[in-house]
């Protein structure tokens, strides 16, 4: 029988730090800035992680890359 998967939360800043887009639950799409700010996919809004971040259903991560 297997477990369900159980989903650790991000804290605002490790989304700050490793996301590069995150979507909502309202189905928008945001793109990480790199300053504390996202920018929708769309229309260009520009947004803090403080207004965003309750509204967070995903996180796209950075793949960490090994490079020899």
């Amino acid at each position: 029988m297997n477990k369900p998967t159980r989903m650790k939360p991000c804290s605002p800043q490790l989304i700050l730090q490793r996301a590069i887009m995150v979507h909502l639950i309202d189905g928008s799409t945001w793109a990480n800035l790199g300053n504390r700010k996202f920018v929708h996919q769309t229309n260009l809004m520009v947004r803090d992680i403080e207004v965003l971040y309750s509204k967070i259903e995903t996180v796209v991560e950075i793949e960490r890359l090994g490079l020899n």
